[in-house]
C-alpha cells in the first residue's frame, strides 16, 4: 500500500530543452503547482538534439524521485530508452504514469513493451486514446495538456501590444500576416509548410504585379537546424520568389514566441496529423483565426468562431516520411479549400480588425493551469495517490 503522507509527483523528461515534448513536462508541473501538489522535477537528456537549453526549471530540478507518484512525459519509445540507461529503481513502488504523445492513428508495437513499465497512461487527446486502446488493457486517461506560460498571460494582444511587437518583430504595421510555426525536429512531411505556402499563393497570387496584394503576408517561423532537409531547402528557394512570404530562423524564447505569434492575425495550419497541436492551442488563446487541417488530436479543442476547419482526404503515409510509416494513414488537406478559406478571413480581419477579446478568453480557460491541474489532481485523488483535502 502506497503512503499517502505526501503530496507530489515526480516529473521526468526533458526539463531543460526547448523541444515541445519538453515543454508538455514544464505546462505539466505549472499545472500541479498551480493545484497545490508539489513537484520533483527530473531532468532526462533528450537522445539527439541537447542544443537548444530552456532555464526555466533549471533551479527546480533534483535527482531525487521522493514521491510516490511518477509521470513520464516523454514518448513510449523514450520510455523504453530511460528503463535501458537508468534502470528500474527509481520506478519500483511508484505509481507509474505514461503521459505519452503519438501522433498516427497506429500505435507502434515495438513499443508495446513500454506498458510493462507504467501503471496508467495519459494521453492529451482522443486521436491518441484511440490508437493506444486497440494494444493494451491498461487504463487510458485522456488528459489535455495545460497550455499556459507561468509568469505570461496568454491573451489576445490589443492594439498598441500589436503596434509595438510588430515593431520589435521588424514587421509591417498595416499588413494582415498569416503565421505558420514549426520546429524541424517535428518531420516537415507532417507538419507540412509547403501546403501553408501553396495554399497562400492561390489564395493571393503573386502575378500579375499590378494585382498583387502586398498588405498580405505570410510569416513560416522555425528554429535553426544544422539538418537540413531537401523540403526545407526547396521552399526557403521557393520563398525568394514572392517578396510577400517571409521565413524566420531563430531562437526565440516562449514569452518571446507569444508575442511574435501574438501580433499576427491568422495561424495556419496543413498538418497531416497532430497528437495535440499546442501552436494551434496557443494560436486560439491568442485570438488569431485558426485555419487549420480538421483531423487528428487537435479536433478536441478546435471549435468556436475562431476555428476554420480545412476538409481532408485520408491517404497512406509514404515509406520514410514519418517513424513507423507502415500501414498507416494520415490527412491530406485540401489547399484549394484552404486558399478559399483564406480569402474570407483575411477580407474579415481587414474589415473588422482583431476580434472581441472575449472570445478567446473561452479558450484560455480550458488550457489554463487551473483547469489541467483539476484534472490530474481529481484522478490521483480516485487512484488514493494524494490526500484528498
Amino acid at each position: 500500500v502506497l503512503s499517502k503522507s505526501i503530496n507530489g509527483v515526480n516529473l521526468i523528461g526533458y526539463a531543460k530543452h526547448a523541444l515541445g515534448i519538453g515543454e508538455d513536462l514544464r505546462s505539466t508541473v505549472y499545472a500541479l503547482n498551480s493545484n497545490k501538489l508539489d513537484t520533483a522535477i527530473i531532468n532526462f537528456q533528450p537522445g539527439l538534439d541537447k542544443t537548444r537549453e530552456e532555464n526555466t526549471l533549471k533551479n527546480r530540478i533534483q535527482k531525487n524521485h521522493k514521491f510516490n507518484t511518477t509521470i513520464l512525459c516523454m514518448t513510449a519509445e523514450e520510455t523504453l530508452r530511460y528503463v535501458m540507461t537508468e534502470g528500474i529503481n527509481n520506478l519500483k513502488g511508484k505509481y507509474v504514469i505514461g503521459y505519452w504523445p503519438w501522433e498516427l492513428p497506429y500505435w507502434p508495437r515495438s513499443w508495446n513493451w513500454a506498458f510493462n513499465f507504467v501503471n496508467e497512461i495519459w494521453v492529451s487527446s482522443e486521436h491518441i486514446r484511440d490508437a493506444i486502446s486497440i494494444e493494451t488493457d491498461k487504463p487510458i486517461k485522456i488528459m489535455p495538456l495545460c497550455v499556459d506560460q507561468e509568469g505570461f498571460q496568454l491573451r489576445q494582444e490589443n492594439n498598441k501590444e500589436r503596434e509595438q511587437n510588430r515593431k520589435k518583430f521588424n514587421l509591417d504595421l498595416n499588413s494582415v500576416y498569416i503565421c505558420y510555426s514549426f520546429d524541424q525536429n517535428s518531420y516537415i512531411d507532417r507538419k507540412n509548410p509547403l501546403d501553408a505556402f501553396r495554399a497562400f499563393q492561390i489564395a493571393f497570387p503573386p502575378y500579375p504585379s499590378n494585382l498583387i496584394d502586398k498588405n498580405v503576408k505570410l510569416i513560416i517561423k522555425t528554429f535553426p537546424n544544422k539538418n537540413i532537409s531537401w523540403e526545407w531547402q526547396y521552399l526557403k528557394e521557393m520563398a525568394k520568389f514572392d517578396e510577400r512570404v517571409e521565413i524566420v530562423e531563430m531562437n526565440m524564447d516562449r514569452i518571446e514566441l507569444m508575442q511574435f505569434y501574438g501580433c499576427c492575425d491568422i495561424f495556419l495550419s496543413l498538418h497531416r496529423a497532430e497528437g495535440y497541436g499546442r501552436c494551434l492551442a496557443e494560436a486560439l488563446q491568442l485570438g488569431l483565426d485558426l485555419i487549420a487541417t480538421d483531423w487528428s488530436g487537435n479536433k478536441d479543442f478546435c471549435k468556436g468562431s475562431l476555428y476554420h476547419p480545412v476538409p481532408y482526404e485520408l491517404k497512406p503515409v509514404k515509406p520514410f516520411e514519418y517513424p513507423y510509416w507502415q500501414e498507416q494513414f494520415w490527412a491530406e488537406p485540401d489547399i484549394k479549400e484552404a486558399a478559399k478559406i483564406l480569402i474570407k478571413v483575411v477580407a474579415r480581419r481587414k474589415k473588422e480588425g482583431i476580434p472581441n477579446p472575449e472570445i478567446s478568453k473561452e479558450y484560455q480557460k480550458y488550457f489554463s493551469a487551473i483547469t489541467c491541474g483539476k484534472r490530474y489532481k481529481k484522478r490521483l485523488k480516485e487512484l488514493n495517490l494524494i490526500n484528498a483535502n
